[in-house]
């Protein structure tokens, strides 16, 4: 079943739904009505961390928007073919709408270009519906710069950049609409909702395009389909059905439709958890809906919904968990940041001890419960180097006059770190010339420490 699991605050502030595209685990986002650059903004949304990230602007020797990036726009559509996204059309912010000549965004190497079209170039509009299928785009309907609501249909071959107006006859065509969403499933393009007549129709029902004979189909009618005005709505298509949810002219749109093409109707999809409760005039939080949970996922819902301790979980799964009952908090990445300076600290401190006992540390030598080496040293130092007194043989001068301290205060069996090395394995005592004073320098970090040791 499929479950609301993700309420996100600190998204892009947008007063209009801005066309977005998924491409692997990220959610490619292209402006926006909330003016705020003269270029469009590009929001990234990543899955996996639920972070949003802001690309930088492209700026030109001047620091001015280079003419390959789109200026600012709303009511643009966007589409993902293989690693681009086109975009088209749109209004700028004094309402003059922009041409249909498309630009291009390379995903891999977040770059805009400009690509030179022919054939027969669609009229500019904004507010119109477009979807891929392979590598041809298609674009519906949208208002013209005469606001004129229209219902043409173009398709454009992004292997030549040929624009082509699809002529058809017959069959039950839209009707001249905006605010519509187009989506392709197998070879067919499913027009459904919009308004027309100057905002004095609206549509809550699906139209077909073959693509295959460039026709409009003839569908019989629906008993059943989804209620009110069906505008700024969100549309997808996943496994074979066109699934439809929200509009901006519902103040508590709580339903998600499913429409089958096979059997050509719909029917409510139950969905567990608190979802989208309305729409808002500018909004900045964010809902996903997981189609298929993952066993993670519903462990992490019964984490939630039983109240159970979160103390002892790893850092990015408690944030997780707050992301998905839509607390406030922090980014994880300061968390993180710490925590692994942590761990560096603690392996290089552990490494330095190694370098300075030799192969049979004191930690493997100790007696079990003491640690002897480690709990003795100072936190955060090196113990046996930086507590020396410089230029001194610490060992040496720390050890009581005349006692050979380190030999004399080991007892047998206790498997000191001179006494229990094997012969061959300490290095310190088979190089060093006979008296004990040179032999131990060596292995306590005398003036002949091993290199690398002391920082």
């Amino acid at each position: 079943m499929m479950h609301w699991t993700v309420h996100l605050k600190g998204a892009p502030k947008e007063e209009d739904q801005p066309p977005a595209v998924a491409v692997r685990h990220e959610v490619y986002a292209f402006g926006g009505s909330t003016i705020a650059a003269d270029q469009i903004p590009v929001n990234v949304f990543n899955t996996v961390t639920l972070l949003w990230t802001k690309l930088p602007p492209e700026t030109n020797r001047k620091g001015k928007r280079p003419r390959q990036v789109p200026s600012w726009r709303t009511g643009h559509t966007a589409v993902l073919i293989k690693d681009t996204v086109y975009v088209c059309g749109g209004s700028t912010d004094r309402g003059n709408i922009c041409k249909s000549r498309p630009y291009a965004f390379d995903v891999r190497a977040h770059f805009w270009s400009k690509p030179t079209v022919s054939g027969t170039v669609p009229e500019a509009r904004c507010d119109g519906a477009a979807c891929a299928l392979g590598r041809v785009m298609y674009l519906h309907g949208g208002i013209t710069r005469d606001y004129n609501y229209i219902n043409d249909i173009h398709k454009l071959d992004t292997r030549t950049m040929v624009w082509s107006a699809i002529v058809t006859a017959g069959g039950q065509s839209p009707p001249h609409s905006a605010y519509h969403s187009a989506n392709v499933i197998r070879t067919k393009v499913f027009v459904f909702g919009g308004e027309g007549d100057e905002g004095e129709s609206f549509y809550n029902y699906v139209r077909v395009f073959d693509t295959t004979t460039s026709r409009w189909l003839n569908q019989p009618s629906t008993r059943l389909h989804p209620q009110g005005q069906r505008v700024y709505h969100s549309a997808f298509a996943w496994h074979g059905d066109l699934y439809v949810f929200g509009s901006k002219k519902q103040k508590k749109p709580r339903h998600l439709w499913k429409f089958s093409p096979e059997t050509f109707s719909w029917k409510k999809v139950r969905c567990k958890g608190k979802g989208y409760q309305g729409f808002s005039t500018v909004h900045d939080d964010l809902y996903v809906l997981d189609l298929s949970p993952s066993l993670k996922t519903l462990c992490k819902l019964a984490v939630i919904q039983r109240g159970l301790e979160q103390s002892g979980l790893p850092h990015n799964v408690r944030w997780e968990l707050e992301a998905m009952t839509g607390k406030e908090h922090p980014k994880p990445t300061e968390e993180k940041e710490d925590a692994d300076k942590n761990e560096a600290a603690e392996k290089s401190t552990f490494s330095r001890w190694r370098a300075a006992l030799g192969d049979n540390a004191a930690l493997d030598s100790a007696p079990e419960g003491d640690n002897a080496a480690l709990d003795s040293a100072p936190k955060g130092d090196n113990a046996a180097l930086d507590s020396a007194p410089e230029g001194d043989n610490a060992a040496l001068d720390s050890a009581p006059e005349g006692d050979n301290a380190a030999l004399d205060s080991a007892s047998e069996g206790d498997n000191a770190a001179l006494g229990s090395a094997s012969e061959g394995d300490n290095a310190a005592l088979d190089s060093a010339s006979e008296g004990d004073a040179q032999g131990r320098a060596p292995a306590c970090g005398g003036s002949s420490h091993p290199a690398g040791v002391r920082e």
